[in-house]
């Protein structure tokens, strides 16, 4: 696995490019991913992962993946000045699966 950090584990990720990774699921389960960048997390850099076994229920429905966030209608300077001010921010409202709640 990498650690996302620039030029120490890995070369950078340039913007408008991507990287894959690849590797062997030992456990199945549902987890979540994330970027471990407080601004990137707060723009939505975040997504689930479901991983199925070989013995996966059948259900009559698969609702997927429920993602709950917060968001702030601040830009990202905004609540980077107001952090390095104040401390943590207090978001505006939640989201689920990017849809306003």
């Amino acid at each position: 696995m990498f650690d996302g950090i620039p030029s120490v584990i890995q070369g950078p990720i340039y913007a408008g490019t991507g990287m894959i990774y690849e590797w062997t699921a030992t456990q199945y389960g549902t987890a979540r991913y994330h970027s471990h960048i407080g601004l990137q997390a707060w723009q939505g850099l975040f997504g689930g992962i479901i991983i199925n076994g070989r013995a996966a229920q059948n259900y009559d429905e698969d609702l997927g993946v429920l993602s709950l966030n917060d968001w702030d209608n601040k830009t990202m300077r905004e609540l980077y000045d107001y952090v390095q001010h104040y401390g943590p921010v207090k978001m505006d409202t939640g989201i689920l699966n990017g849809t306003n709640v």
